[in-house]
């Protein structure tokens, strides 16, 4: 793979995980500022422990999900770059090659039982 081609991707990449986690820090740093203020629409629906239970929940899930895109994106770029790609692609080829082989020998036994017969 040409330099500028992985560049180009872990750039882009790299931009996308940053965006993503920016914007889940703010998130996260909104509710923890304003997560007890409960909007006047929503008061006379929410009682008093969902409002509190909601901004926990919502900061708990935050984090998880930061944990879980770090996770994410150092998976991905474990398998790209690795070569596990390369050597699953020959296994399976080799895998298929052995199986198209097996069939022709198959196909050949049955045509030669065939003409065999007569």
């Amino acid at each position: 793979m040409t330099p500028w081609i992985v560049a180009v991707f872990l750039a882009f990449f790299l931009g996308a995980y940053a965006l993503e986690t920016a914007l889940a820090l703010l998130n996260l740093r909104h509710v923890a500022a304003h997560g007890g203020a409960v909007p006047p629409p929503l008061a006379v629906r929410l009682d008093a422990q969902t409002a509190r239970r909601s901004p926990a929940y919502t900061l708990a899930k935050g984090r998880f999900a930061l944990l879980h895109g770090a996770y994410d994106a150092a998976l991905t770029l474990a398998v790209l770059f690795s070569g596990l790609l390369p050597w699953l692609d020959a296994a399976v080829a080799r895998a298929l090659a052995a199986q198209r082989q097996r069939a022709a020998a198959q196909r050949w036994r049955r045509t030669a039982g065939a003409w065999g017969e007569r």
